[in-house]
Order: C-alpha cells, then structure tokens, then sequence
C-alpha cells in the first residue's frame, strides 16, 4: 500500500477524523481540532475527557459520544446536543451519515438510525 500524501499536525490524532470538503476534523482525548490541509491547526474545541467518532452530512460535523451526539455547525462553529433516549452501556460510539437528514448510530451492539429533520416532528431514533 502506498500513501499518497500525509500530514503531521501538531497535536495527537487519537481519536476519529472527517472531512467537511475543506479541513480535516480530529478528535483526540481532549480537543476537537480543525485542521487545514497543509496539516496546520485552525480552531480546536475543547471537549473534555470525551472521546467520540466524526462524520459529517454535507453541512454539519457529527461527534458521537457516550453521551449525547453533537451536531457542529462548522460555518460558526456552534453546537446543540441530542441525548439518547436509551442508556449507553458501550465503552464506544460509531457515527456514519446515512443520506438525507439521517445518520447512523451503533451503539449498545445495536444499530440506530437517527433522524435529525424536524420538519416532521422532534429527532428520533429508530432501532434497525
């Protein structure tokens, strides 16, 4: 296997990574970092003893944690938390973008899809 290209920013890159078509989102133990793509930190967010996975839907970043999932609004950096309606009992989350206003959430060896549009009622989870 060959890399094409690597950079090395100047934190640690522990945790998950997204791309939101211009930087690179990292998360380690403490911080959510916002990378450009010469490697090179823009803005970090602290973020507590949380560590989370990344996927972004085209607009907003999504970190899923063990205790809420987070919706980022990267244009202004501004965050709203869902919480689930269920307890996590799993030392890990897993976030993926499922299409339209939805991701999926693995969590509790189960598998969620959450809806985030409000047009037709609040945010709700749905078992897969």
């Amino acid at each position: 296997m060959n890399f094409v290209d690597s950079i090395s920013p100047e934190i640690p890159a522990t945790g998950s990574i997204a791309f939101d078509n211009d930087h690179l989102w990292v998360s380690n133990t403490s911080q959510l970092v916002k990378l450009n793509m010469s490697g090179n930190v823009v803005d970090t967010f602290d973020s507590g003893d949380i560590i989370g996975d990344l996927a972004f839907d085209g607009t907003y970043l999504w970190r899923a944690t063990r205790d809420a999932i987070y919706k980022i609004d990267v244009s202004n950096n501004s965050i709203k938390a869902y919480s689930y309606p269920f307890t996590v009992e799993s030392l890990g989350v897993g976030i993926a973008y499922a299409g339209g206003s939805s991701l999926w959430i693995a969590v509790n060896d189960d598998i969620y899809k959450f809806v985030y549009d409000t047009s037709h009622g609040p945010p709700r989870f749905s078992k897969f």
